[in-house]
Formats: C-alpha cells, sequence, structure tokens
C-alpha cells in the first residue's frame, strides 16, 4: 500500500453531503468528488514542492498519476507514495537540511482548511438551486 496522506469529510460535513446526495442526488455526488479532485491534486503539487531533492526518486513517484487515488463512493482521495524511505524523509531529523520535512504532514495541514471551505461553499451554492 506504501505511505499515503488522504482527505476525508469531517463526520457533520459528512452529515451535510449525505443529505444533501439523499436530497439532490447525483449532482451532489458529483460536486463533493469535484471538489475532492481539486484538493488533492493541489495537496499533491503543495507535498511535492515541499519534497527535498536528493535524487528525485520519491519526489517523481508523487508526480506519477498513480500516486493519487480518489475513491467516489466513499468520497475520498488521497495522495501516497511506494518509495521505501519516504517516513524517514518525513518524519526523521534531516541532519542535512537540519528539520524534519513532514512534507506530507503540513501540506495536510495547509490543505485541510482550504478543503473545508471548498466544501461548504460547494454545498452552500447546491443548496440555493
Amino acid at each position: 500500500m506504501g505511505n499515503f496522506i488522504g482527505l476525508v469529510i469531517p463526520p457533520d460535513v459528512q452529515r451535510k453531503w449525505e443529505k444533501a446526495i439523499r436530497d439532490l442526488g447525483e449532482e451532489a455526488r458529483k460536486e463533493a468528488v469535484n471538489v475532492i479532485k481539486d484538493t488533492v491534486m493541489d495537496l499533491r503539487t503543495r507535498i511535492v514542492q515541499k519534497t527535498p531533492v536528493e535524487k528525485g526518486r520519491l519526489q517523481q513517484s508523487l508526480q506519477e498519476p498513480s500516486a493519487v487515488e480518489i475513491k467516489e463512493r466513499d468520497l475520498e482521495g488521497r495522495v501516497f507514495t511506494n518509495v521505501e524511505y519516504a517516513p524517514r524523509v518525513e518524519y526523521q531529523f534531516c541532519k542535512r537540511h537540519g528539520i524534519k520535512h513532514l512534507m506530507f504532514t503540513r501540506s495536510m495541514e495547509e490543505m485541510r482548511p482550504k478543503f473545508l471551505n471548498r466544501l461548504e461553499k460547494a454545498y452552500r451554492e447546491l443548496m440555493r438551486k
């Protein structure tokens, strides 16, 4: 499976979307999936930008189309890599740069509010129709 970071709709927001999907059907599901896809692509871009490059294998693995998975039924999106040393780059102190890189963790923290805002905006627009 590899190392992954993903966006999952929180339970309180999930309940709103479940209601919208029941009331509005496929239109609401498509809108939620579009928000997830857009956000996951932004998340992947941020992770790639924050990934340190020595030989570029980790960064390249994140740029591959297979590094993104969208589960439309579960309203879930993931960015992941099968590069075996990714956890070390993420969590261990890097002597060369003097930091823990935390490129997945920090990118997710940065994207979470934007993701929730996008979902809320899409939900409000759907409810106006």
